[in-house]
């Protein structure tokens, strides 16, 4: 009897832990696309662990998700579009650089030690090179 009582017990403050996370859901298009930084308040940006995304985002966003999101776990893009990027504030650098549309852009994840999953777009043609390089899971 002792077991399974202690099971339970388990159980339950796992449930309170998964009650505690952080969602955010967030829609993204026109003027905001590529703005997700500044989108979310700093205290978001610290804190969400689950971040939903509706609308249109690009190589910008990813890279907020990547270096600014430090507790982010979980991305679901379902009814996310990607659209095309162009320029120096995308996930590859500080170099001049293009981004598809419908891809999740180069090293979009990279190093992201904290992410755990990720739903992505149904219109997701092409992942780009080291998308996903150093993720723990």
């Amino acid at each position: 009897m002792k077991k399974i009582l202690t099971l339970m017990i388990i159980a339950s403050c796992a449930s309170n832990v998964m009650l505690a996370t952080t969602t955010l859901q967030v829609s993204m298009g026109g003027t905001n696309t590529g703005n997700l930084k500044t989108v979310l308040s700093a205290e978001n940006l610290n804190t969400c662990e689950y971040l939903v995304l509706n609308g249109e985002i690009d190589a910008r966003d990813f890279k907020t998700m990547r270096d600014a999101m430090p507790a982010l776990t979980t991305v679901d893009l379902r009814s996310a579009d990607i659209a095309e990027y162009s320029g120096t504030e995308g996930t590859a650098g500080t170099d001049e650089f293009t981004y598809e549309a419908n891809e999740i852009p180069s090293d979009a994840f990279n190093n992201k030690s904290t992410l755990t999953t990720i739903y992505l777009p149904t219109s997701c043609t092409k992942i780009g090179k080291y998308a996903f390089y150093n993720c723990s899971y």
